[in-house]
Formats: structure tokens, C-alpha cells, sequence
């Protein structure tokens, strides 16, 4: 139901924790979404790659999601975007130099579930 959705945008709105290899989970309308940054931490004016695994729950297979990547310094509202690309393992990859400098980070992914556009899932990034 809409409710439902609303829940699950509002739930998707609390950014992604990394663990200490810079790999996270978080679960949205019945895809688990698994990002891994790495290197990790990040350092800042460093490439690095920012990998997502989107896997349906129910079926445990890829999911096929048109995901776009943008990072903004925290307190920013002009984010910078990235692409995203799909590999023949299913996961999709940004790779680039996404924080050039030192500070608190958002990076926000925004795809679509099923032909249902407008899901986004945020990560918080700390950069040394």
C-alpha cells in the first residue's frame, strides 16, 4: 500500500552504517542493498569505488535497478553526480575521486524498483 512505501522511503531516508570494511546493508521494498566503499576509511582527493549489490529478497536473485550516485559535503544541498555502471556480475560501479576534501560526506543513490521510480538509499562518509 502507499502507507507502506511512504514507511519504507522515510526508513531508507536514515543513512547506511559502514562496518569496518566499508561494506553496508540496508533493506528497501524488498531489495537488500549492499554497498561497499573502498579503499576504506576514505581519504580525501583519493579515488575510490563505490560497488552496489541489489538482491531481491524473495527470489535471492539481482535485481535490475538504473541506480544514479551523488556526494555533497555535509550542510551542502548541491550534490555532485556520478554514473553508476551495471557489470556482468550484476553489481553496479562508480568509480572517481567523489571527496576532495577532509569532512563529513553524504553520498545519496537513487534508482528505481520494478518500474517504481524515486527509492534512495544515503550513506554518511567520514574522510580523513
Amino acid at each position: 500500500t502507499d502507507l507502506v512505501k511512504i514507511a519504507e522511503i522515510q526508513a531508507a531516508s536514515a543513512p547506511i552504517k559502514l562496518d569496518i570494511n566499508g561494506v553496508g546493508t540496508q533493506v528497501i521494498s524488498g531489495t537488500a542493498l549492499t554497498i561497499k566503499l573502498e579503499p576504506f576509511p576514505v581519504h580525501a582527493n583519493h579515488p575510490v569505488s563505490l560497488r552496489l549489490v541489489p538482491m531481491s529478497i524473495q527470489s535471492r536473485t539481482l535485481t535490475v535497478i538504473s541506480p544514479s550516485l551523488g556526494v555533497a559535503l555535509d550542510g551542502s544541498t548541491e550534490l555532485v553526480s556520478f554514473a553508476m555502471e551495471r557489470h556482468e556480475d550484476g553489481a553496479y560501479l562508480a568509480s572517481g575521486n567523489f571527496f576532495p576534501q577532509p569532512g563529513k560526506w553524504r553520498a545519496r543513490i537513487v534508482f528505481n524498483i520494478d518500474g517504481t521510480p524515486n527509492f534512495a538509499t544515503l550513506l554518511s562518509v567520514d574522510v580523513q
